[in-house]
């Protein structure tokens, strides 16, 4: 059911199956007997039947109360109506569902707006946004995931609805933010990304640029205080970091040179700097850094063909070791020295 049964369609692997039946909890726990099912979400009637050793959801067919958060049902019904489930689903590519012999049930044309490429929400747009705000930002991602366009009045409860984004919790916009392909949302819909990201001016993003969710936050910020709307939307550190590395230096184009391309993987590692030739489809530099670690070039020092060790013994001490280190790498990395021990000993001597 959902989108496992609409990536199958799309000829994708789908990333999990979602079971659902007619059946309550109990009877599913009933028809599972010497089975290891964990009740995971009783109350909206999801049981885990774990079967040759993997774990599968099973849900009672159901219906949603009133959303008074925008977010969640305040309570929810079961019921016997595959339809009636497949009605409170947000988007008609996700409200299908398959039999075990592969029937497909689309009550609402999932398949036909697939196959035109369009996006539209199940029942009323306004409505279905108004239960569950975080389905305006899901909407882009789908669209700008699939290369699908959104329905005229899908798009028109997008931008009407998008102040609704204020009741979204800032982890659940990044993971959102994190699934789209941004060059491929539509302009028009920018005011909608500018209400969760409000430095944002403009998209230039290009189409081509890979899915990696860094990438594509990287190109998106680009030019922005990346670290701190990161921050605000409570991404990890790593990420964060990151992104606002790539942010702040795709901007300054890299020379395609053997000296450049060390000192890049010495300020950034291979793979920020990777990450980073990609963003600015730097695609001669790119295979020269490739080049730079598939012979073993040193650019950091644990590369250098001595140690701390080695320059105490030649009688330096403390922040003298480090200060000298750097010295020979920079060398090194400049063409000017070789990386060998007997090499950077003498030039030691010599400095």
């Amino acid at each position: 059911m959902g989108g496992c049964v609409r990536d199958t369609l799309l000829g994708l692997a789908p990333h999990d199956w979602d079971v659902c039946t007619n059946a309550a909890p109990p009877k599913v726990m009933e028809c599972f007997r010497g089975e290891r099912v964990i009740e995971t979400g009783l109350k909206h009637g999801t049981v885990t039947v774990v079967a040759g050793g993997k774990p599968v959801e099973v849900t009672t067919f159901r219906v949603d109360g009133a959303y008074s958060d925008h977010r969640r049902p305040d309570k929810v019904a079961f019921t016997a109506s595959l339809r009636e489930d497949l009605a409170r689903r947000d988007f008609t590519i996700n409200a299908m569902a398959m039999t075990p012999g592969g029937e497909i049930i689309d009550c609402f044309g999932g398949q036909n707006d697939l196959r035109a490429g369009l996006l539209r929400c199940v029942g009323s747009p306004a409505g279905r946004f108004e239960e569950d705000a975080l389905r305006i930002l899901r909407a882009l991602r789908f669209a700008s995931r699939f290369g699908l366009a959104i329905e005229g009045k899908t798009a028109a409860a997008l931008l009407e609805k998008r102040g609704l984004l204020a009741y979204v919790a800032a982890e659940r916009v990044l993971h959102e933010l994190c699934g789209m392909r941004f060059g491929q949302v539509d302009p028009r819909f920018l005011p909608v990304l500018r209400t969760v990201i409000p430095e944002l001016t403009g998209i230039q993003v290009p189409k081509n640029l890979a899915a990696e969710p860094t990438l594509q936050l990287a190109a998106l910020l680009r030019g922005l205080d990346a670290r701190a709307i990161l921050t605000r939307l409570k991404a990890s550190r790593a990420l964060t970091e990151r992104v606002a590395l790539l942010a702040a230096a795709v901007g300054a184009p890299v020379q395609d040179s053997g000296v450049e391309i060390r000192r890049l993987l010495r300020d950034m590692g291979p793979e920020a700097a990777e990450q980073l030739l990609a963003l600015q489809n730097n695609k001669t530099a790119l295979q020269t850094l490739r080049g730079v670690l598939v012979r073993g070039e040193c650019y950091s020092l644990k590369m250098l063909a001595v140690s701390g060790d080695d320059l105490a013994a030649q009688g330096l001490a403390g922040r003298e070791i480090g200060e000298a280190l750097e010295g020979l790498l920079d060398k090194v990395i400049g063409g000017t020295l070789a990386n060998e021990r007997e090499a950077l000993l003498m030039a030691l001597d010599d400095s």
